[in-house]
């Protein structure tokens, strides 16, 4: 399905994931999952995100498409904007956080937009930014996105 970055479980597999974590709970363990940088057009926090203009534009001005099968469009959060940091954040913690989550596993924090592309092109995919291009920021996302 087309819901990368709802932040969501997927109700057909885990109808009550407020209850599955609440039992890994009981087995006095923790739950850690794994958040993306990464949303697709169709979902509420995309549309949110897109809204401020917080979502790097590249990757969908040229139509890229991911490798989930069949493949589809998708962009990343800017987390150089204190207020799309906060709104992905704010995001998470009411999609995720409420129901027990206990850690994040902060996935594709490079970032990985486009794999097996060069540094400059991935600059390229991560422009613009509020503190400037790509380039001069490129390595500082991961800092940010925290």
């Amino acid at each position: 399905r087309d819901a990368w970055g709802s932040d969501r479980f997927d109700r057909r597999r885990y109808p009550d994931p407020r209850a599955m974590i609440a039992k890994v709970h009981a087995l006095h363990a923790h739950f850690m999952i794994s958040v993306w940088p990464k949303f697709y057009p169709r979902t509420a926090n995309f549309k949110q995100l897109a809204a401020h203009g917080d979502i790097f534009p590249l990757t969908l001005k040229l139509g890229i498409k991911d490798w989930v099968r069949p493949g589809f469009t998708f962009g990343f959060y800017d987390p150089f904007s204190a207020a799309a940091r906060h709104l992905y954040w704010k995001q998470i913690e009411r999609n995720l956080g409420e129901l027990g989550v206990d850690a994040w596993w902060l996935d594709s924090d490079e970032p990985d937009m486009v794999s097996n592309t060069s540094i400059a092109e991935r600059e390229a995919f991560m422009t613009p930014t509020p503190l400037g291009p790509g380039a001069a920021v490129f390595n500082t996302y991961a800092l940010e996105h925290v």
